[in-house]
């Protein structure tokens, strides 16, 4: 009575957790690690359940039956067996090749089909008697030409199972040794009794209880799962959590490899259950090291654009891996494209309205610089004010003109040898004109002649040819506007001063300022604009350059930019 008692126990024990990991690894069968996990714990279930039925039937012919059943169960044990340890511990994953995999169930499929087929039950077992073990009412039976086929390769799996299980424990971390401790334990505990009956022909063997021995592999599993977690449990985390967010999400262990991933990452990276088991480099080649944006090209030739932040599964010792989340930022960078695209139109149809308006603008500058040469002496107040005027709206168009121009062509340099003291003198030239209809002297002074500067010509002319109109605004009739050039430790000075208006320092500030928007303040006689400073100051960074501003409100202003050699 005792010994029935026991074996029905742990049959029914056996049973129930069989079925329990089983309802638990369900909802996440399509991984490789459940599946296997669900056959080794299925073929648990089948040998438990008939194990039951041969203790709990009177007929003879039923508990024939149920004894050839049990071989459904013991067919696929250790393939599976060793392919669950390959994939819940990513070691030796040639295992799980479809070939491999084919070779490794051939004899279990051999020994189901005799199981099955009525005319070859026999080469399996045979030759049923009724027997009392220990009080226990069971069959013993002889093996046929298939059994000892079927035995030695079970066995020797199982002994491949004990040399891929010491690996791990080599290469594995602290926690996946303890584990695989166990589960070891209980699969060697299984082997032992099960080749010691059928070595010995031990009355225990028809009793099945090497049967009975699979609850400390189970109980092994269980822990795992439920309580550990880890194997399928991480899997049932990732199902809850990760594979429903809308960005593609992978899981890989410490080696690198993958181990899980989510719908989205399925659909973007092209992942299948044959992609499990292969390193993460090797399925996204252009996958950076570090976070940053990378492309990744499909199969199909569509480019998309990811970035990518991580999660570490445990720490120290007990590390596991890690999560990966992806975020698509394609339509993010199309986006940044079009408006990119659209400042650019904005920008080139500014240049072709300042263009077209220019003109214009020149020939009333013109027409006004005659017209208040001959107006009566009343009216030319009011011709100075028009003069003025145009001569500030061409100067901003020719901004708009020079802006528009260095944003066609990114702000690239474009560095050549020139002799700056000819440059400003031909600039001062060309400004003689407005200085003297306003009646506003200039000179030039410079330190080295000649003076060969490495840069952008055009660039350096404009920033010039802006502080000179500046000050010209700044100066009434009968100032003086000094340029000075100097060299000092490998670097040129250009100044240009006036004794104008000046500024306070609240105005200076706000003109060094990146948000300025206007060269002169308000107390100005004239004010200017600040797309013309913004050229400035933005010209001379390219040369690697300094800009200083030194000014007196009712005394003038310096300004003094330098470049180097």
């Amino acid at each position: 009575m005792g010994l029935f008692t026991l074996l029905m126990f742990l049959n029914i024990a056996i049973f129930t957790v069989a079925v329990s990991l089983i309802v638990f690894v369900y909802p996440v069968r399509r991984w490789p690690l459940a599946r296997w996990l669900i056959v080794f714990v299925g073929s648990l279930c089948l040998i438990s359940f008939f194990s039951l039925s041969v203790y709990s039937q009177e007929s003879f012919e039923i508990k024939v039956m149920f004894s050839r059943l049990r071989f459904l169960g013991l067919a696929i044990l250790a393939p599976s067996w060793l392919l669950f340890l390959s994939t819940s511990f990513q070691a030796w994953t040639w295992l799980q090749r479809r070939g491999v995999v084919a070779v490794l169930f051939f004899p279990a499929l051999i020994t189901i089909a005799c199981t099955l087929s009525p005319a070859l039950q026999s080469h399996v077992i045979h030759s049923f008697t009724a027997i009392q073990v220990l009080g226990l009412s069971v069959l013993s039976y002889e093996g046929g030409s298939w059994f000892p086929v079927h035995y030695l390769w079970s066995v020797a799996l199982m002994l491949v199972s004990f040399v891929l299980g010491a690996r791990i424990l080599m290469r594995g971390t602290s926690v996946q040794r303890r584990h695989l401790l166990f589960l070891m334990s209980g699969s060697c505990l299984s082997l032992a009794v099960d080749s010691y009956c059928v070595a010995t022909n031990s009355p225990l063997r028809w009793a099945m209880l090497p049967a009975g021995t699979y609850l400390i592999t189970e109980a092994a599993l269980a822990y795992g799962v439920f309580r550990y977690r880890l194997l399928a449990s991480a899997l049932i985390d990732m199902e809850k959590v990760y594979l429903h967010l809308p960005d593609p999400v992978v899981v890989v262990d410490e080696w690198g490899k993958l181990a899980g991933y989510n719908h989205a990452a399925k659909n973007a990276f092209f992942f299948s259950s044959a992609s499990v088991g292969r390193t993460l480099q090797e399925l996204i080649p252009s996958l950076p090291t570090q976070k940053q944006e990378f492309e990744f090209v499909n199969l199909a030739g569509v480019s998309r654009f990811f970035e990518f932040s991580f999660r570490t599964i445990g720490a120290g010792q007990d590390y596991h891996g890690q999560v990966i989340f992806f975020r698509d930022v394609t339509d993010h960078k199309e986006n940044a494209k079009r408006l990119s695209e659209n400042m650019e139109f904005r920008s080139r149809l500014m240049a072709l309205i300042a263009h077209d308006m220019f003109g214009h603008v020149q020939n009333q500058a013109r027409l006004s610089e005659v017209l208040r040469d001959g107006v009566p002496l009343e009216s030319k107040e009011l011709a100075d004010l028009l003069s003025t005027s145009t001569q500030a709206s061409r100067d901003f168009m020719g901004n708009i003109l020079s802006w528009a121009k260095t944003q066609e062509q990114a702000f690239q340099l474009v560095r050549k040898p020139f002799e700056i003291n000819v440059l400003l003198e031909e600039i001062i030239e060309e400004l003689a004109g407005l200085f003297k209809a306003q009646k506003v002297t200039t000179s030039f002074q410079s330190h080295r002649r000649p003076l060969i500067v490495s840069g952008d010509s055009q660039m350096v002319g404009t920033a010039a040819r802006n502080l000179l109109t500046n000050a010209l605004r700044a100066s009434s009739a009968g100032k003086s506007v000094q340029v000075t050039v100097s060299v000092h430790d490998q670097e040129v000075s250009v100044t240009v001063q006036d004794h104008g208006v000046g500024m306070t320092r609240e105005e200076v500030d706000n003109l060094l300022s990146k948000q300025n928007k206007k060269v002169f303040g308000a107390k100005s006689h004239n004010q200017g604009f600040g797309v013309g400073f913004s050229l400035v100051r933005q010209f001379v960074d390219l040369h690697n350059g300094s800009i200083s501003v030194d000014s007196v409100l009712g005394r003038g202003t310096e300004v003094r930019f330098t470049i180097p050699l």
